[in-house]
């Protein structure tokens, strides 16, 4: 098992050609006027090492994702900016028997030089394309500032035996 911050650290790394920075929430604090208080650098971690070729063919997949239209995640990104803002991604379904499945939906935006990563999982709401695909996309139009997209219907799971 894996949180979402470590799948969203382990995309970082990938896309940073192996570089790995310690995950953090803000970088940089404000006071109500908009003075600047501190400053949040980023921290290296230990560097992973990437077999040669492995990057390119990895990010080429995972913009296919995104920006093809046989893509698992291409209807939630119609109309987002790709030409602008590059997105490569990768949906996901986790299974636990006796559960409905878990929506699994992890982006990176830029992913020559990565600004921003945002991963989604949703427990018992189904497939990553279906619902954490646009959840991460409602994400990435905040992060940019971009109109957003029309609201997704997400309907409750029905209750498991396990519950």
């Amino acid at each position: 098992l894996v949180t979402p911050l470590q799948l969203a650290s382990a995309y970082q790394t990938l896309f940073d050609n192996g570089t790995r920075y310690v995950p953090r929430i803000v970088d940089h604090i404000t006071d109500y006027r908009g003075t600047l208080l501190r400053q949040v650098a980023p921290v290296q971690a230990t560097p992973i090492a990437l077999p040669p070729g492995a990057h390119d063919a990895i990010v080429q997949g995972l913009t296919g994702v995104v920006s093809d239209p046989k893509g698992t995640a291409y209807n939630a990104f119609q109309g987002f900016p790709l030409s602008l803002i590059p997105v490569a991604g990768k949906t996901g379904t986790a299974q636990v028997q006796g559960k409905s499945a878990t929506s699994v939906f992890v982006a990176v935006a830029q992913p020559s030089g990565p600004q921003y990563v945002a991963a989604s999982f949703v427990e018992e709401a189904g497939y990553g394309a279906a619902v954490s695909a646009p959840i991460v996309r409602h994400v990435l139009d905040a992060a940019y500032n971009l109109p957003s997209t029309p609201q997704v219907q997400i309907n409750a799971a029905a209750n498991s035996a396990g519950n």
